[in-house]
């Protein structure tokens, strides 16, 4: 109350006024006469130092003077004169009292002082300085006696006072001075706005004008969003959601638009409409993935954290960069694994395998006293992912589709086929070719994609182009062919086209060597694996040793006599271990994931399992000599006699 009250009876002493003549004497050597009111005007002349001059009357910080002898007319700024009516102050009969100053120096003082703030505003952002300095030049005016330059004055100070708070940020105080500065004098007002050069300045000053006409200056915001239900704040405050309007008196705000997979938005807006309407397109902060797994409805964990979704097909965006995801399902080896998503990118799409860590028996094909099958003894999974089965039957090879329905047999196909002799093991390519061991005539025969005999690989020798008991056999991504030469202990490697490209192996237990190999598989990373009488051996395509792993014996992690081996795609190794009738599970640096099995006829019980084929939903296939069947095994709950680790 007592602030309004000063503010009136200041602004009362102003409204006086004050008529007469001004003389003005030039206090600097060649001061520049400006052709307009402001500061970057062109200079029209200089003037010498102690010029008194007469104003016509004064236009904010300019008094509008005249060179007579030169005709010229122009404007000069306080800052380089003073006000020496009524003959030059107390020179010309001005009374002092005791410690007065001259009402020049008065005057003189303050504008100096107006022209420092000036600079510390406009040139140094000093608005704390400022405002320090202002604030005591009020008072001061009190002593300058003539009405209309006190009035001047005193507009000068309330508008760097306003710019101060608007450069400091405080609006609301800002647009209070400049409401001062209308209060004064509305017309030398308009002539003050002609100083202001900053756009926002000019925004709150406007804003003042309008409040002492007696406008309303409230604002109204209406924000939108795409997508919509963005969380909006003001000033670091929730308002709600877009769309939304907000309404305040401040014509400066924050604004922030937050939304859930999208990047924040951040804008200080300066308001200069009642009305205004702000939209904005959100723009992702990461793409839109898929996961996807095999089998489908595992939990999806993202950085450590339960999504709340499961596979497959839920999108879930996801943070530009890299992250770890983790698979979680009940029967399986929880997957973990990182994943980059590159800036930019809208969607992407994830595809996991899935690894199962227990298993149950699902369905059988044949039985002990079964036609279909005689002493089987190799299983694969073909291109077409069709079961290729051979056995010691009269129709040693068969191709069965999903339902165990013989799709061709070798009965109609080539006579090469049917003069097979005890196949051992067998194998597809990409191309559709097929591969068969045969163990009592130390070849490997080769079928195109229909059935036909192409050629024979090698031949009964323990010579570098010949087999002795081959048995198991593998295909790699680029469909060379590697076989298990047991009784020459070996591995032989060919190409495509039936070339001889490696052998490596000898009879022994040093790495590299072998004790009569059963079986070979080929694993993702393009590692071959070698199973013999005693272990596990790893090695690189051209045959380097990598590793090796196992133990003859009946406790979980040995085998006795094993027949069969295979490489699934999650890279976990499968031991058909023959002599204690079950299925192992490796990882592929040998530690046990899973064993079942146990000797009997039963469903889910082995008898000689000897063959091992994995296909690509995990489901693990396995042929029983003894039972005359193939077994067909899916994650689940662990399968009659076995043991999960």
């Amino acid at each position: 109350m007592k602030a309004k009250l000063f503010i009136f009876l200041f602004i009362g002493c102003f409204l006086a006024g004050f008529s007469g003549p001004i003389k003005v004497k030039v206090t600097v050597d060649n001061a520049s006469l400006k052709a307009t009111p402001e500061l970057l005007a062109k200079t029209v002349a200089r003037v010498p130092l102690n010029t008194v001059l007469e104003s016509e009357g004064k236009q904010g910080q300019w008094y509008k003077v005249t060179l007579v002898r030169e005709g010229i007319t122009g404007y000069i700024n306080e800052v380089n004169v003073t006000d020496v009516t009524g003959e030059g102050g107390a020179a010309g009969g001005e009374t002092l009292a005791a410690g007065e100053k001259p009402q020049a120096e008065i005057m003189a003082e303050i504008s100096l002082k107006i022209e420092d703030c000036r600079n510390f505003i406009r040139r140094d952002n000093k608005f704390e300085e400022a405002m320090s300095q202002l604030s005591p030049l009020i008072a001061k005016t009190f002593k300058v006696a003539d009405p209309k330059r006190q009035k001047e004055l005193a507009i000068d100070i309330f508008l760097l006072k306003g710019m101060a708070l608007a450069g400091r940020g405080d609006e609301l105080a800002a647009r209070k001075e400049f409401r001062n500065v209308f209060e004064i004098s509305p017309a030398l007002a308009k002539d003050a706005q002609k100083n202001i050069f900053d756009p926002k300045v000019l925004v709150l000053f406007q804003q003042a004008e309008r409040e002492y006409l007696g406008f309303s200056v409230e604002f109204s915001l209406a924000i939108s969003s795409e997508p919509s239900g963005a969380k909006i704040k003001i000033d670091g405050k929730e308002i709600g959601v877009t769309p939304e309007i907000y309404k305040s008196t401040n014509s400066r705000v924050v604004l922030e638009i937050e939304k859930e997979a999208y990047k924040t938005v951040r804008e200080e807006l300066q308001l200069t409409q009642n009305i205004e309407k702000k939209d904005y397109k959100l723009e992702l902060a990461g793409a839109f993935v898929t996961f996807n797994s095999i089998p489908e409805g595992a939990k999806v964990f993202l950085d450590g954290k339960d999504t709340g979704k499961a596979t497959s097909c839920q999108l879930i965006v996801v943070p530009f960069g890299t992250h770890q995801i983790k698979l979680v399902k009940d029967n399986y080896l929880d997957l973990e694994t990182k994943f980059e998503i590159l800036e930019g990118k809208k969607e992407d799409a994830l595809d996991l395998l899935m690894a199962g860590k227990s298993y149950m028996f699902s369905n059988k094909w044949g039985d002990v006293k079964s036609t279909l099958f005689l002493k089987p003894s190799g299983v694969a999974i073909d291109r077409d992912n069709r079961l290729l089965v051979v056995d010691e039957s009269d129709v040693k090879f068969k191709i069965l589709g999903a339902d165990g329905g013989v799709l061709t047999s070798g009965a109609r196909g080539a006579k090469e086929v049917r003069d097979l002799k005890s196949p051992g093991g067998v194998a597809g390519d990409s191309q559709g070719n097929i591969y068969i061991t045969d163990t009592k005539r130390g070849t490997v025969l080769k079928l195109d994609a229909k059935g036909n005999f192409v050629a024979y690989l090698g031949k009964l020798s323990a010579g570098t182009d010949g087999f002795d008991a081959p048995i198991g056999l593998a295909v790699d991504a680029s469909d060379n062919v590697y076989i298990a030469d047991s009784g020459n202990n070996r591995v032989k490697k060919y190409s495509l086209d039936g070339k001889l490209l490696r052998v490596w192996g000898k009879e022994g237990t040093k790495d590299g060597e072998f004790m009569s190999p059963k079986g070979v598989s080929v694993g993702p990373k393009g590692h071959v694996f070698v199973l013999d009488s005693q272990r596990v051996q790893r090695f690189t395509a051209n045959g380097d040793w990598i590793a090796s792993w196992g133990r003859v014996g009946k406790r979980d992690g040995e085998w006795t006599n094993p027949m069969g081996i295979f490489v699934d795609r999650t890279n976990c190794v499968y031991i058909a271990d023959t002599g204690n009738n079950r299925i192992q599970k490796f990882d592929e640096n040998g530690k046990l994931i899973v064993a079942w099995g146990g000797f009997g006829i039963q469903n889910g019980r082995l008898s000689f399992p000897n063959g091992i084929a994995v296909g690509i939903r995990g489901n693990v296939y396995v042929t029983e000599r003894d039972n005359n069947r193939v077994q067909i095994f899916v994650p689940g709950t662990a399968a009659l006699g076995g043991s999960q680790y």
